[in-house]
């Protein structure tokens, strides 16, 4: 996987946690399909080998950021292929299988395509710089004067949670922003 691709770190990450958490086991990362049940997460770019598995109609549905989840025969073993156009389908396609996991749904024959019908997919949080919230008064999540040298854990399981519900978008500040939001920070 190449460093610049960090959906797809996340989303390696992502299904290694959930995975080990819902089954109560250590699942092994594996690089070749040699037995039944293996779950393959990658764009259709990574996963030369489906090009052919009668994939690309359900991608050209899925979009840029949608997924396709189904199950396929791979060197004559079944595996459950999470496939996307992009890394960041892929993501979101992981966290959708997760939640089949952990809601119980079936999973022995998934055949799933999912496209946002939104581009736009935004949670806006109405905060100030004094780490408050405009309506309700309470504390931020956000400690502003730390950022972007700082990051709480908080902020990792908040970007978790949006991606997996599929918000792309944050609109941070409020109506009545301090002009400081507006400062330019590069962000790692």
């Amino acid at each position: 996987m190449q460093e610049n691709r960090k959906p797809m770190q996340i989303a390696e990450k992502e299904l290694k946690r959930g995975l080990n958490g819902l089954l109560n086991a250590d699942i092994p990362k594996v690089d070749a399909v040699n037995e039944d049940g293996i779950v393959i997460a990658g764009t259709i770019k990574d996963l030369p080998f489906l090009q052919d598995a009668g994939l690309q109609d359900n991608l050209i549905k899925a979009g840029d950021e949608g997924f396709v989840i189904s199950t396929q025969r791979i060197k004559g073993k079944k595996a459950l292929i999470i496939t996307a156009n992009s890394d960041i389908g892929v993501l979101y396609g992981v966290f959708n299988f997760l939640k089949l996991l952990q809601t119980h749904q079936d999973i022995s024959a998934p055949d799933i395509v999912s496209s946002p019908k939104m581009k736009l997919r935004m949670l806006n949080h109405w905060d100030m710089l004094n780490s408050t919230h405009e309506y309700q008064g309470h504390l931020s999540l956000w400690d502003w004067y730390t950022l972007p040298e700082y990051t709480k854990p908080e902020y990792i399981d908040y970007a978790r949670a949006n991606a997996s519900i599929g918000i792309n978008a944050t609109s941070l500040n409020c109506v009545e922003a301090d002009p400081r939001f507006l400062m330019e920070y590069e962000c790692s």
